[in-house]
């Protein structure tokens, strides 16, 4: 058995943080790519992130999943805030494809705050809207986008079954399922019973 673990626990150790993870046992590594380029120009955002794979690579480490940009609290409430994420987004998701990795996990948008959906139908429609414009850029980039369940239990679409319900909506290869267990407990669901639930869509 393979095991996995988050690059950010280890990221205490600086370049030698993927030798560290392979040294406790881990083979596969999550690394979150925010997106944002913070005055760095894009070819050098780039090769900071060939460059991380390389030192992965050459501690026998696999880099299995990204996490996509998220920022908490949310802060998505107007278009021009929500165009922001997306692009960025978009970012996160060509790269994850240069490092040949499959899968990008990332979280609903959430315009009205992380606990109330506020108006249902809008918050519905503005994240139809949002994986609507992600999804051409997974499939030129050979990438999954991993929809997360959430612990938020006023959020429509926290639990594994609501999200399952939104991403069956697009009927496409490019949109999964990433299952957090821990969000899971939130809710009073087994993980079990959540894998039972996913079926294929995991």
């Amino acid at each position: 058995m393979r095991l996995g673990s988050t690059q950010a626990l280890f990221s205490g150790y600086g370049e030698q943080c993927y030798r560290k993870m392979k040294a406790f046992g881990f083979d596969y590594a999550d690394v979150s790519i925010p997106g944002e380029l913070h005055g760095t120009g894009e070819e050098a955002y780039v090769q900071r992130w060939l460059n991380e794979k390389k030192r992965a690579e050459e501690a026998g480490v696999t880099i299995h999943q990204v996490h996509g940009p998220w920022r908490y609290p949310p802060h998505d409430e107007t278009e021009e805030l929500r165009a922001g994420r997306a692009e960025v987004m978009k970012r996160s998701i060509r790269i994850t494809g240069m490092l040949g990795c499959r899968y990008w996990v990332i979280h609903p948008m959430m315009p009205y705050g992380p606990d109330d959906d506020f108006n249902l139908d809008s918050f519905l429609e503005i994240n139809r809207q949002l994986f609507r414009s992600l999804l051409p850029v997974a499939r030129e980039n050979n990438v999954v986008i991993c929809l997360e369940n959430m612990p938020m239990k006023r959020l429509t679409i926290s639990t594994p079954e609501k999200t399952l319900e939104f991403i069956r909506e697009f009927q496409d290869d490019h949109f999964g399922f990433c299952l957090d267990t821990g969000h899971c407990a939130v809710h009073g669901i087994q993980p079990a019973a959540a894998v039972r639930m996913a079926k294929n869509d995991l």
